[in-house]
Parts: structure tokens; sequence; C-alpha cells
């Protein structure tokens, strides 16, 4: 619209001009045609003015500071950058710069330094690391930007402090940007503790063939002993590390505990109405074998080599064999004894039979065997009422009675008929064969 009114007010102007060197008078102009040259002049005074003020302001008005940003330089161990920002202050700024920072990092200037619009500031981040000063346990927390933990040591007084005893220095270099060095002074101490301890005694268990099997007696009592041992414990900052065995001593030695024990076979002895019968019966299986021939009650005897044996031609079965001690003893012999001596009883006389253990009167083919007492009670026997044997150099034999003998448990007494061991001959201790041919 400017570009039209500029030519149409030169227009007019060109041609009121001649008209007034011609000297036309007014009345020949319209009116209308005067006002609207009149508002045209105006309006191109106006614009003029108008466009002439804006450059003259422009080029005059002064700027405003505060939309300036500020120039940021930062040196750091990652490298070197620079940045504008229009952040108030250095932390701001930074952030804005997705540069974090830890709390061991530090910096030249002041975290809420405030940044002025327009301003240049150089900022150095110096990455530090966690350092531990320990004495003695006591530990101060500090960081330090020197990547020389022996430095560091020495800045901290450590190099010029000389251990005493086993005490030591420990340096412990960081690992890592966040890493933690450490620089301790330990402590280190030891003392000797001694400690009493029981020895427990032991038991030791002794056979005793004199006794039959189950059977114990304590001979001895155990007693606990006594023993000092010495620990050498050592202390790091006043906390136990180590426990070692230094010394140990017998301060008074266990006594053992000694238990006998029966090893011996036995059968408890039955009761006594029982007994009578057994022996009885199998007596009579073998009376009618017996035959007198001196001392023996057979006339022929051998060992088969086979599990038997012959006795005057008849042959047996043989259940087990031993050798044992043999003796001998009148039918009449221990009731004469018992009842006025044996003096009292002149050769020729009637000497009564004296009784077995199982009730029926001792004669040739009864035997005696070892009896196991407790409380002086007698409760079983080395081999049991019954049992049917034969003797070498005796002949055939019934298990009925129970001699007297406390110390030989496999000792067998062999019974003679009334007058044929007191008034004859005796027989002394022997060792012969015994077999069991079978048993009750």
């Amino acid at each position: 619209m400017r570009r039209n009114i500029l030519p149409n007010l030169l227009f007019e102007v060109r041609r009121f001009a001649p008209f007034r060197k011609r000297g036309l008078r007014y009345r020949d102009i319209s009116l209308t045609r005067i006002v609207l040259r009149s508002v045209a002049f105006a309006v191109l005074f106006l614009a003029a003015g108008f466009l002439s003020y804006s450059s003259l302001a422009f080029r005059t008005t002064p700027v405003d500071a505060r939309n300036l940003p500020s120039s940021v330089v930062v040196h750091s161990s990652s490298g070197d950058s620079n940045f504008l920002t229009y952040r108030r202050t250095l932390v701001a700024a930074l952030d804005g710069q997705g540069i974090a920072l830890t709390s061991e990092d530090r910096l030249n200037l002041p975290a809420d330094y405030p940044l002025v619009p327009g301003g240049r500031y150089t900022v150095t981040i110096d990455d530090l690391h966690a350092v531990r000063l320990a004495w003695n346990g006591y530990v101060l927390a500090t960081v330090a930007s020197d990547d020389s933990v022996l430095a560091l040591a020495g800045v901290a007084g450590y190099t010029d402090v000389t251990p005493e005893g086993r005490d030591r220095i420990e340096v412990t270099p960081t690992s890592g940007v966040s890493g933690t060095a450490e620089i301790s002074y330990v402590v280190v101490g030891t003392r000797q503790v001694p400690v009493q301890e029981a020895i427990a005694y032991g038991t030791i268990y002794v056979d005793d063939p004199a006794q039959r099997i189950g059977w114990t007696n304590e001979t001895q009592k155990g007693r606990n002993g006594v023993r000092e041992i010495t620990y050498e414990e050592t202390y790091e900052n006043d906390l136990l590390t180590q426990r070692l065995v230094v010394k140990t001593a017998v301060v008074k030695a266990p006594v053992s505990r000694i238990v006998k024990v029966g090893t011996s076979g036995s059968v408890p002895l039955l009761s006594r109405s029982v007994w009578p019968k057994t022996v009885a019966e199998r007596y009579r299986a073998i009376s009618s074998m017996l035959v007198p021939n001196g001392s023996y009650d057979y006339k022929s005897f051998s060992d088969n080599g086979n599990g038997t044996i012959t006795v005057d031609g008849r042959t047996f079965k043989v259940q087990s064999m031993a050798k044992r001690n043999i003796t001998a003893y009148d039918a009449s012999e221990w009731y004469a004894i018992s009842h006025g001596g044996i003096a009292a009883w002149p050769i020729g006389s009637a000497v009564p039979q004296g009784p077995t253990y199982s009730g029926i009167p001792a004669r040739r083919g009864i035997v005696a065997t070892y009896a196991f007492q407790e409380n002086g009670v007698w409760v079983a026997t080395r081999l049991p009422m019954g049992t049917v044997l034969f003797i070498e150099r005796y002949g055939l034999a019934v298990v009925g009675d129970i001699h007297h003998v406390t110390f030989d448990i496999d000792r067998i007494d062999c019974a003679y008929n009334p007058g044929e061991v007191l008034y004859t001959y005796r027989l002394g201790l022997t060792n012969r064969r015994v077999y069991v041919l079978a048993w009750p």
C-alpha cells in the first residue's frame, strides 16, 4: 500500500505546480480535489516521519544483558569440554550437560557458584578417592586426589612410624574410581591362656574263664584325669584372629576301670525236681555197659577219627571232645569225712554212700562238674546235669554232681563205688580226653 501512495502524491504535485504558474484561480479546482490532495500530503509526511523514527530508534536502543548465555569450560579426568548455558548456578549448568558429580568429586568453584549472563567460567573437576586411616581400630575417613597411596601414607605420617613387636602397617590401594584406599596401623598382641579339661578314663575288660558267659565284675573303678592345654591367642586391634595350641601337659593321669568278664559256657541250674529224674534215666541207660576193670569201666576203647568212638565194640557219635583235668573220689569218702572222719569207719565196715547234688547216691559212672557261684549261691554248671560222657581211663559216665574246686572250671571229678578209693587206691590229678556223647 505504501508503494501506491508515493507515486500518486507526486502526480498530484506535478499537476498542481502548472496550475499555479498559469495563474489559475482556485475556483477552477473543486473542493473535493483540494481535500484529497491535502490528506495525501499529510499521510506522506506522517509515513516518512514514522520510517525515519523507527530506523533511528533501532540504532540507539541499548542491549538487554539478561538474555545473554554464560560460557563454561570444564576440565576433568575424562576430558575437556565447553558449552553455553542459561542456567544460573554452576551445578545446574553441569547437570544440564549431563556431567554427574559424586561425593568423592571436588570442584575448584563452589557447586552453587552463581553464573552471570555473558560471563566466562573455567571449572576443574578432580576425581578423589576415599581413604580410611586406621590406628588400632580407630578409623578416620577422608578423600584425596593423590594417586599414590604410599604418598598419602607419608602425608598422614605413617612412614615415620616404626611398628613395634609384631605390629604392622597395611596399605591397601584403591580399586577403580570409586574404590576405597586404606592405610592402617595394626596393633598385634598375643597372650597364653591355660585351660584344663578332663581326660576320660577307659574301661579294660579282662576275660575270666572261671566265670560263665554273661557274668561281669568291676574290680577297679575308673577315674577321670586332668589335662592342661595352653593356647596362644593372637589379637589384632583387640580382635581375636588366631588361637593355637602351644603346649599340652597331663596334670593327673586317668585311672582305667577294670571289669572281669566271664567267658565260659554254662548251663543255668534247673529245679532240683528235674535233675534226679534226668540223671537217673541217663545212668540206667549206661549202667549195663559198665564193666569194672580195675579203675576202668570198660575193656577196650578206640577213637575212630571220624567223629565216633568205639567202646567194647559199641560205636557212639561224639558231640565234642576236649582234654580236661580228672580227679577221683570215693562214693563214701566225703560222707565219712563229714561224719567224724575216716577213722570212724574202720576197714570192712559199711560206709554209707554219700548223696550227690542231683540227689542220687554217688557211685561209679557218676561224675561232678564245676559250678558257678554268685553271692555264695550256685547258679549254673559248666556241664548240664544229665550229660553223657566218655572219660579216657574211666569209662562211660553221667554228670550228676558238683565238685568244690573253685579255680578249675573244666575239671571232672569221677566217683567210684564205696571203698574202692577210700581203702584201696587213690587216683591223682591226671589230664585225659573227655568225649561228650549226649546232651540232656
